[in-house]
């Protein structure tokens, strides 16, 4: 059982359906009458069976349904992994999903986009993540996923997890997480697959070394050990990874607090030629200091460039150029990958 979360889960009570009162003072005909005892049997039948299905969420939270995602096509083809470290930036709209390929055959996810059911109201990218990430995962032929990294509990970073871990497609090797408390719909229904499935799961926190693979070092750098901050956005799990001689930098939504201990504990060491830009390129998790450190020569952003927050802000991409870095958007380029082979990166765009 997924014990690191003490998150109170009550099941929606069905409605309760009233007979409509008569108009008028009219007596209502027998079969009227009989009608709708007949309807109310029915409802509440129906209700019964979805109190006592152990599944009860699978019936009342769309996220789980997955209706309009690309239906899965049957393959015997097997996955091959690339010759070089590949990691695809998703076009999710507002939100972050990554797939990182690595030679040796680990498949890995950070983050996934929004899902079908968003904890905020901005629904425009509902089952975002879903559509973006799983005809890849499908046109790769990959059935086997073997990190799932949530970089933090934010519906538009994890909500497209959903898709994949209710499917019987793939299988997950195990979910890193940093273990905040947020007791919303989508990280209830994350932890209630995680533990259904008997995934193994694992909070992680800074120094630790993670295995994917002999030829990649993988450290994370966020968030530190002790107590955690109270914004979900400063704890995102972050992640350095080193191939060969090329570096990548995985931030999630850090911002100022952060940030902050990032350039105070680390100063240099978090240079990287690829950064994923934090919090979609927000101002406030983008300050010069910052920026001058990173040093990266590949900046990647993943926002909308306009409403509901207008990330990533002018200024923000402005500052990436002024360190010479090559800035690439999701929402002008689509789905961004970049391929190293050690020495050389290469990027890739949809558009």
């Amino acid at each position: 059982m997924v014990e690191a979360y003490q998150v109170e889960k009550e099941p929606e009570k069905p409605k309760e359906v009233n007979p409509a009162p008569m108009r008028g003072g009219v007596k209502r005909s027998n079969k009227g009458f009989f009608s709708s005892v007949i309807i109310l049997l029915l409802l509440a039948s129906s209700a019964w069976g979805l109190a006592l299905n152990a599944n009860w969420r699978q019936a009342l939270y769309a996220s789980f349904k997955e209706a309009s995602l690309p239906t899965p096509v049957e393959t015997k083809e097997a996955y091959r992994p690339p010759k070089e470290l590949t990691i695809t930036y998703f076009d999710v709209g507002q939100g972050l999903g990554h797939l990182i390929q690595i030679p040796s055959g680990k498949v890995i996810m950070y983050d996934a986009g929004e899902g079908a059911d968003p904890d905020n109201k901005y629904s425009k990218y509902r089952g975002a993540g879903g559509k973006a990430v799983l005809p890849v995962l499908r046109g790769e032929h990959i059935k086997k996923i073997d990190v799932i990294v949530s970089s933090h509990p934010h519906s538009d970073h994890q909500g497209g997890f959903l898709s994949i871990l209710s499917s019987d497609e793939f299988e997950i090797g195990e979910v890193l997480d940093p273990g905040m408390v947020h007791p919303t719909p989508t990280y209830n229904a994350f932890l209630e697959l995680i533990e259904a499935k008997g995934i193994p799961y694992r909070i992680v926190r800074d120094g630790e070394i993670l295995d994917w693979g002999p030829e990649v070092f993988v450290q994370v750098l966020s968030p530190p050990k002790g107590q955690l901050w109270t914004h979900a956005n400063d704890n995102s799990v972050t992640i350095k990874l080193i191939y060969g001689k090329t570096s990548f930098l995985f931030t999630g939504d850090i911002e100022k607090l952060a940030i902050n201990r990032l350039i105070n504990e680390y100063g240099p060491r978090i240079k990287a030629d690829v950064v994923q830009v934090p919090h979609h390129g927000s101002n406030t998790s983008n300050d010069r200091n910052f920026l001058r450190l990173v040093g990266a020569s590949h900046a990647v952003t993943s926002g909308t460039g306009g409403p509901p927050f207008g990330h990533p802000t002018p200024e923000t991409v402005k500052r990436w150029r002024e360190i010479g870095a090559q800035v690439h958007q999701t929402h002008l380029d689509g789905d961004i990958t970049i391929i190293s082979d050690g020495k050389n990166i290469r990027v890739k765009t949809l558009r």
